[in-house]
């Protein structure tokens, strides 16, 4: 599966970020820009960091069917526009590249972080 983040110009730089515990060890995995990929968990690595606006970034997943993922966007470039309103959204793609869900971002809210969804 794919999670494929795009927006606007504005802000610049949106993060990915996907968080998981691996089920056997209790212990909480996450790839974003600054750590692309585990050394021991292939289940998800950050494919494309994009710095300068419009993505897409992209994170491949391997899905465990005993484990919870979850999925957020970082504004990374605040000051650059807000969040909320900036036309963001995340298209998850199964592992035959048809399109199973897409999120757009709220128009409206506050803060940095973006909650866009959670796979069980």
């Amino acid at each position: 599966r794919k999670l494929v983040l795009r927006w606007g110009e504005h802000p610049r730089d949106l993060d990915a970020h996907f968080l998981w515990i691996t089920p056997k060890t209790g212990v909480q995995r996450r790839v974003y820009f600054a750590h692309k990929r585990e050394k021991d968990d292939d289940s998800a690595w950050l494919d494309v960091d994009v710095v300068n606006g419009f993505g897409p970034e992209t994170v491949t997943i391997e899905v465990s069917h005993d484990t919870k993922y979850s999925y957020y966007v970082h504004n990374y470039t605040p000051d650059d526009g807000a969040l909320a309103g900036c036309g963001a959204d995340v298209t998850m793609f199964d592992s035959e590249g048809q399109c199973g869900v897409n999120v757009k971002i709220p128009d409206s809210g506050q803060g940095r972080v973006w909650h866009v969804l959670d796979i069980d």
